[in-house]
C-alpha cells in the first residue's frame, strides 16, 4: 500500500475499514469520552474540510461544500470553516477519526450525516469523496447510508393519456386518445375534463 509512497484515498479506506474491524474484534465494547459537539468541534473541522476540499475545483467550491455540511450542525456551526490544505491530509484526518471514533452515538450519526451533505453539495460525488466517506463510516462505526445526489429538477411536459380497445376485426389490440381526458403539466396527474379534446 505504501510502496509507491503515497497513498489514494481508495487505499486509505481500505486500510481504516480492515483496522476498524481488527480493533472491534478485540475491543468490541466501545469507551465513550466525548458526549459534547464542543468537545470535538475541531476534528468534525478536519473532517468536513478534507472532504470539501478533495472533490472541490477551487475554493470558493470548497468553502461551499463545507458551509452545506456545517448548516447541519448549528451548535457548532460557526466553528466549522475550511481548514488550510495542510490541516486537510490523510495523515491528519487519520488522528482525527481515532478520536472521534470515542464520541458518543448521537455525534457519530449527525456527523455522517453533515459529511454526506458536504460530498452532495455540488449534485455529484466523485469516487475519491465516497471512498472517504466509507472510511468516514468505518472509523464511527456507523452504518454507511446510500449515497445519491439529489435528483435534478422534474421536466414540465405534457403526457397523452391512450386507453386500449380490442378491434375485432384486425384481431389486435389498438389505441386511441380518450376525448374527454386531457393531461396536466405536472407528471402522472390527469384530470378529468368532460367534452374537451386531447
Amino acid at each position: 500500500m505504501h510502496a509507491d509512497g503515497q497513498v489514494t484515498p481508495f487505499e486509505y479506506a481500505l486500510q481504516k475499514v480492515l483496522t476498524r474491524h481488527l480493533q472491534l474484534a478485540r475491543a468490541p465494547q466501545i469507551h465513550v469520552e466525548f458526549y459534547s459537539f464542543q468537545a470535538v468541534a475541531d476534528d468534525i473541522a478536519v473532517v468536513l474540510s478534507t472532504l470539501a476540499r478533495v472533490g472541490a475545483r477551487d475554493e470558493t467550491q470548497a468553502a461551499a461544500a463545507c458551509a452545506a455540511g456545517a448548516a447541519q450542525l448549528k451548535l457548532i456551526e460557526a466553528r466549522l470553516t475550511l481548514l488550510a490544505p495542510a490541516d486537510c491530509t490523510l495523515a491528519h484526518l487519520d488522528q482525527t477519526l481515532d478520536r472521534l471514533a470515542l464520541a458518543s452515538l448521537p455525534i457519530k450519526k449527525r456527523l455522517l450525516d453533515a459529511a454526506a451533505h458536504v460530498i452532495g453539495a455540488d449534485g455529484t460525488i466523485t469516487l475519491e469523496e465516497g471512498e472517504l466517506f466509507r472510511a468516514l463510516a468505518a472509523a464511527l462505526d456507523v452504518p454507511m447510508p446510500v449515497l445519491e445526489p439529489p435528483p435534478p429538477p422534474p421536466e414540465r411536459r405534457s403526457f397523452v393519456l391512450r386507453r386500449y380497445r380490442v378491434n375485432p376485426r384486425a384481431g389486435r389490440l389498438s389505441h386511441e386518445a380518450p376525448s374527454n381526458w386531457r393531461a396536466r403539466e405536472n407528471p402522472g396527474v390527469f384530470s378529468r375534463v368532460a367534452g374537451a379534446a386531447a
